[in-house]
Order: C-alpha cells, then sequence, then structure tokens
C-alpha cells in the first residue's frame, strides 16, 4: 500500500474538510437519531424505558423522534413481530463525510515507517468508502479524462479490496505458522458451500516478454496432497520456485477458489444435483 506522505497544505484542507463534514453530520443528528431508535422498534424493542436507556434520551423525545419516523409509540401493537424498515438508498454526502472522517483520523497511523497492516487495511477500507462516494456523485471529475470515469472507478474499488485481502493475509501468515494455517483453510474449505467443486491443480503460463520465454507453472492444492489442503507449486525453469509459505499459501488457495467460484457459475445446470441448482 502507498503509505502517505505528509503534507502541510494537504493535511491542512483534509482536517478543514473533516471539520466541515462534522458539522453537516450534527445538522443531521436528530434525524439520524430517529431512524436509530426506529431501527430498534422495528426490529422489536418496542419497551420505551429500554430505548431511553440505550440512547440516553428522556420519554418525550423517543416518543418525539419516534412519531416523526411514523410510530405512535403509544398506541402502537408492541407485540407485533419484528419487521425490515423501509429501505432507504445510500446518501453520497453521508458517504463521502465518513470517507473524510476516517480519514483525519487514521491518517497519523499510515504516516511514517511504522507499516501497521491493520492501519493499512483500515486505510484501503476508508479508500473504498471514499470511491463509493465518488461512484454515487454525478458530478465528481478527478481532473483528468478517462473514456469510462465509472469503469475506473468500479476498478479502483475492486483493487481496493484486493489490497486488504493481501495485506490480511500477510498479517495472518505473521502470526501463525504454514501447518496451522494449512490445517485453518482446509477444514474451511471442506465446511464452505458449494463443496462440490473444489478446485486441486491449475496450470499457469507465466510469459518474460524481455526474454521471450514462456515458462508453465502448475500449481496444487487440496486434500490429495500431504499434508491434506496444502499448496505445491513447479515451474519447467532452471531455477526452481521460492518454497510457498504461509502468505502464498493464502494467496494461492483464495485465488483458485475465487477462479473455482466464476467456473461453477458458468457450469450448465444438469451438472449439479437437482436441489444443488
Amino acid at each position: 500500500m502507498a503509505i502517505p506522505e505528509f503534507d502541510p497544505a494537504t493535511a491542512r484542507r483534509t482536517a478543514m474538510t473533516a471539520l466541515e463534514s462534522w458539522a453537516r453530520q450534527q445538522e443531521r443528528v436528530p434525524e439520524q437519531r430517529a431512524a436509530l431508535l426506529a431501527a430498534a422498534w422495528y426490529a422489536g424493542e418496542r419497551t420505551v424505558t429500554e430505548l431511553c436507556k440505550a440512547s440516553g434520551l428522556s420519554r418525550p423525545t423517543v416518543y418525539a423522534d419516534l412519531r416523526s419516523q411514523g410510530i405512535d409509540a403509544a398506541t402502537a401493537d408492541r407485540a407485533a413481530p419484528p419487521h425490515q424498515p423501509s429501505y432507504r438508498p445510500l446518501n453520497q454526502q453521508q458517504i463521502a463525510d465518513l470517507a473524510e472522517h476516517m480519514s483525519v483520523i487514521l491518517l497519523p497511523s499510515v504516516i511514517g515507517d511504522k507499516n501497521e497492516k491493520l492501519a493499512e487495511v483500515a486505510w484501503a477500507a476508508m479508500q473504498i468508502i471514499r470511491t463509493i462516494g465518488d461512484l454515487l456523485d454525478p458530478e465528481f471529475n478527478p481532473g483528468y479524462e478517462v473514456k469510462d470515469l465509472r469503469a475506473g472507478l468500479l476498478d479502483t474499488l475492486a483493487g481496493r479490496a484486493e489490497t486488504i485481502r493481501r495485506t490480511a493475509h500477510r498479517l495472518w501468515a505473521d502470526e501463525s505458522t504454514l501447518d496451522k494455517i494449512t490445517k485453518w483453510t482446509f477444514w474451511d474449505d471442506m465446511n464452505a458451500a458449494p463443496v462440490d467443486l473444489l478446485p486441486s491443480e491449475a496450470t499457469l503460463t507465466v510469459s518474460l516478454p524481455e526474454h521471450g520465454t514462456d515458462m508453465t507453472v502448475r500449481l496444487g492444492i487440496g486434500e490429495r496432497l500431504e499434508p491434506e489442503g496444502s499448496t505445491t507449486w513447479t515451474i519447467d525453469a532452471p531455477q526452481p520456485l521460492e518454497a510457498i509459505d504461509g502468505y502464498r499459501h493464502l494467496e494461492i488457495r483464495s485465488l483458485l477458489n475465487n477462479l473455482a467460484e466464476v467456473v461453477r457459475g458458468a457450469l450448465h445446470p444438469d451438472l449439479f444435483p437437482p436441489d444443488d441448482h
């Protein structure tokens, strides 16, 4: 992950933007508070005393907030089963404000040479929220021309998700051993649904244009290997590949399982049992 360099002017703009977003959020507090109370009511909490205790609000305020959401707590059937609240689309400004607030909180943890992996994951998550806000904004313009801006933003969104996966795998590998990781992922795969299409082998052609050379890498994963669920790779080159460590195992397993799921979605339904369609 690219760690942002500290720039005083940028830091000032970021802090001021976050402060402005906080002010907008404060204006929306009554509306958001009422929505949260309504969500608790719809989820089945119909005791006003409990709503007051959880929210720290007075009974008159709780009753008023519920009324603003179309709920008359004084006459409503409190024994009615919980039901799903009404749908509300994402709000672009709220998403953008959330990203700005996250950036100010997270920035100190990703500046410098600490290289904390959870901080990297959190920063990538903030970037995902920011990109979602950009996708929701019909007037968003990054300052450069592209043929399809929305495609670029969606590609960025996917890339941020991959950053989170890779960083999480590195953290997992740093905190555990290959043997423990292999056992965990093997039983995780065996218990996952669907279990009728688990990858066991794959062949990858690696091209080196500068040398004019194509090399074949053979990957293996699954219960037929020893120990069960381990991963292997070989290459038809004079120099062998480095050994598979915990991180490489997690990445190979994740990518092959994803590929298997894509293939499964393209298979003819008749290849599966009737109750598995």
